[in-house]
């Protein structure tokens, strides 16, 4: 009887968790550049800059703040006004219109290999003792062959790009003086760049204000706590519980 509970309570958990629905991942591409002068400034005022030519993309209501919010994180503060500032932050992004490029598989044809396995069993025994035999094969299964099948897949790339300027000084042309720079770029089926804002934004802010030294993959799963801390949203412990309260014993 315990034996079946057992087997009961396995098989629903299998059921479970075939049915529960995959975390989405996402892959981000970071590519940060710095100046030796960057550790100088922390003060900031932030603003968006897209640019003419930029993909059009309506404004996203929570950038500025989910941008405040991993800046301030990563030992950033917001200037009173724009004369306190010692650093002129522009914030760009967008998304590209869809891009579809045709996908050929090789799928595998299954069917008989041959034989796997052959049995031998006595039929008859004539009366001079002879038997005859009847010989019986179990056949092998594998791949035969491959069907080239074509896919349609649809993507776009998002992207967003802060850029910290020295607030004070020009260049001898009178150009600005960029004091560190942070590309995000996500390719993927999703076509919702207020998503994924968020996401890009928490696979680049370890980097923000450093260097990665060339462009790098960095893999997210959509419930991180990364994420979640740049929504300002609160993250939950592994047990179960805030971390606010975990923090408290």
């Amino acid at each position: 009887m315990l034996f079946l509970r057992l087997a009961l309570y396995c098989a629903t958990m299998l059921a479970l968790s075939a049915c529960a629905p995959r975390i989405p991942r996402f892959t981000v591409q970071v590519d940060a550049l710095t100046s030796p002068q960057a550790g100088q400034h922390t003060s900031y005022m932030l603003g968006v800059n897209n640019e003419p030519n930029d993909p059009v993309q309506a404004p996203l209501p929570g950038s500025i703040a989910d941008t405040n919010r991993t800046l301030i994180a990563h030992g950033f503060v917001p200037a009173p006004s724009a004369d306190q500032a010692t650093l002129r932050i522009e914030l760009r992004y967008g998304i590209s219109a869809p891009q579809t490029e045709t996908i050929i598989h090789d799928r595998p044809i299954q069917g008989k290999t041959g034989a796997q396995a052959s049995s031998t069993t006595v039929t008859s025994v004539s009366p001079s003792g002879e038997t005859s035999t009847t010989t019986s094969y179990k056949p092998a299964y594998g791949v035969i062959g491959y069907r080239q099948e074509t896919e349609l897949r649809t993507t776009y790339t998002s992207y967003a790009v802060l850029s910290a300027f020295d607030a004070k000084e020009k260049s001898a042309m009178g150009n600005p003086i960029e004091i560190w720079r942070i590309a995000m770029r996500q390719t993927s089926a999703v076509n919702d760049l207020e998503r994924l804002f968020p996401v890009m934004l928490a696979a680049a802010a370890p980097y923000i204000g450093a260097s990665t030294g060339k462009r790098i993959d960095v893999i997210l799963d959509e419930d991180d706590a990364s994420i979640l801390m740049v929504k300002g949203l609160p993250v939950p412990a592994k047990n179960g519980k805030k971390e606010e309260e975990k923090a408290k014993k």
